[in-house]
């Protein structure tokens, strides 16, 4: 991705996150809370242009021993796409608009759509009590891969 649409990106979200109490490494950002560690992600696409997406990630501690960690290592995993929250267009994941001002508004954007739905997400899987609630509902509420299916069968004993 070009860096004049990188850097604004970057820095909406590193500004947002910051005042929610997250610290940064690299494209990565996280809250390490008492039993739980929060994590959001920047990718960026692997075929290239303009597209990026927001990963979210929860780390159970009772579950690992990692005390700083990224998205793709945590147990309870979301990819955060134009339909996850809210009705949104794809074009807020893909930079159409490449003038100054175009990209700081769709930055901008992106930070407010983070602040408002997917801080809450987090938020909301912060407790072992919260998670293991939502992993016994039948089905599971909560998206991942193999590290879900790890943190169910935790859950449910």
């Amino acid at each position: 991705m070009d860096p004049k649409l990188l850097k604004p990106l970057e820095t909406a979200l590193g500004s947002m996150l910051k005042n929610a109490g997250f610290k940064k490494k690299s494209r990565n950002w996280w809250n390490t809370r008492e039993e739980t560690i929060l994590c959001v992600q920047l990718q960026l696409s692997r075929w290239g242009g303009d597209e990026f997406y927001i990963n979210l990630g929860v780390y159970i501690k009772c579950l690992g021993d990692l005390t700083v960690t990224s998205a793709p290592q945590c147990h309870i995993r979301h990819r955060v796409q134009a339909d996850t929250f809210r009705n949104l267009t794809p074009d807020e994941f893909h930079f159409k608009d490449k003038t100054d001002g175009g990209i700081l508004r769709q930055s901008k954007q992106v930070a407010e759509l983070l602040r408002e739905t997917g801080l809450p997400w987090l938020k909301a899987l912060s407790t072992e009590s919260e998670i293991k609630r939502m992993c016994k509902l039948d089905p599971p509420t909560i998206p991942g891969g193999w590290a879900r299916d790890q943190a169910i069968r935790w859950a449910r004993t």
